[in-house]
């Protein structure tokens, strides 16, 4: 759902707010909603990067379970 940055401005007017102070609320606020939501494309992005880092955690893994099997087989064969 987009701000509609006009429609609030009039209805604050309609309620009296002077026009001037209801712009700088409009401004206000807007500014204050664009800087703290994501945009679908920063989730998108964001969904990369953790696949990115999904796909690294199970190499890393995948290397560690193969040393500790490779450890084990070794020690077997000592023994």
């Amino acid at each position: 759902m987009m701000f509609n940055t006009l429609l609030y401005a009039k209805k604050l007017e309609e309620v009296g707010v002077p026009r001037n102070q209801a712009e700088a609320q409009v401004q206000i606020i807007a500014e204050i909603i664009e800087g703290d939501l994501a945009t679908k494309h920063d989730i998108k992005d964001l969904k990369d990067e953790m696949q990115k880092l999904e796909y690294r955690l199970i190499i890393k893994l995948g290397a560690l379970v193969t040393a500790i099997i490779a450890s084990a087989v070794v020690i077997l064969k000592i023994h």
